[in-house]
C-alpha cells in the first residue's frame, strides 16, 4: 500500500511538472509570433537546461522528476520535440539523425493540448482594493449588514462641538430652542427674552 501511494505521488508530481513545462513552451511559442508551419518543421524554443534550472534549483522538483516529465511530453504524448538534430552514421545505420536535446519546441498536438489546458484552468479574479472610512466601518460578503454603528466621541471633541454650536447662535429663536434642553438655565436668574444674558450665563464658558 505504501509503495502504491508513493508511486501515485510520484506520478502526480511528474504530471504537474509536465503541464507546467508544456505551458512554458506554449507561452514561448505565442511570444515569438511564429506561423503554424513552425509547429511541424520545428523552431528554436526554450533551452532544456534553463527549464531544468527553473524547476529543480529550489528543490521543488528533482532532476528525475524533470527528466520523466520531459519524456512524458516528448515520447508518450508527442506534445513537444527537441533539437537541434544532426545526421549520424554507424556500421548498422546510414543516414540517420539524432537530437542534441538542447531546446524544446511545441508540436501541433502540443499546441492543441496547451489550448485545452488553458481553457479548463480555473479562472482567477482580479484583486480589488477596498477602502474603509468612518467609525466602525465593516465589510460583508454575501450577507446583509444589520448592525448599528456607534461612534464614540471624547469629552474634548464634544466640548469643541459645543463651542462651535454656541458660536452659531445669532438670534433669540435659536436661544429659545436650545435653552429648554439645558436643565439649569433658570439658575441664570433671567428670562429667555435676553439673548445676551443667556449667552453670558451659561454659553460664554463654551465660547472662551
Amino acid at each position: 500500500v505504501v509503495e502504491l501511494n508513493m508511486r501515485g505521488k510520484t506520478m502526480n508530481t511528474v504530471d504537474d511538472l509536465s503541464k507546467q513545462i508544456l505551458a512554458d513552451v506554449a507561452t514561448d511559442f505565442r511570444a515569438r509570433n511564429l506561423p503554424t508551419s513552425a509547429l511541424r518543421k520545428g523552431y528554436v524554443g526554450p533551452a532544456i537546461a534553463e527549464l531544468k534550472l527553473k524547476y529543480c534549483a529550489d528543490g521543488r522538483y528533482s532532476k528525475v522528476d524533470f527528466d520523466l516529465a520531459l519524456k512524458q511530453l516528448e515520447k508518450e504524448n508527442k506534445f513537444v520535440d527537441t533539437g537541434p538534430v544532426e545526421p549520424f552514421s554507424s556500421d548498422s545505420m546510414v543516414g540517420g539523425i539524432f537530437s542534441k536535446r538542447e531546446f524544446l519546441y511545441l508540436t501541433e498536438k502540443g499546441y492543441m493540448a496547451a489550448q485545452k489546458s488553458a481553457a479548463t484552468r480555473p479562472s482567477t479574479k482580479l484583486a480589488e482594493n477596498i477602502h474603509f472610512h468612518g467609525d466602525n466601518a465593516c465589510f460583508n460578503i454575501n450577507s446583509s449588514d444589520n448592525s448599528t454603528n456607534i461612534a464614540s466621541v471624547t469629552n474634548e471633541q464634544l466640548f469643541v462641538q459645543m463651542q462651535e454650536a454656541a458660536r452659531s447662535i445669532t438670534d433669540e429663536t435659536n436661544v429659545t430652542r436650545l435653552c429648554p434642553g439645558y436643565t439649569n438655565w433658570r439658575k441664570c436668574g433671567e428670562q429667555v427674552g435676553s439673548c445676551r444674558r443667556i449667552r453670558t450665563s451659561w454659553l460664554q464658558p463654551l465660547i472662551t
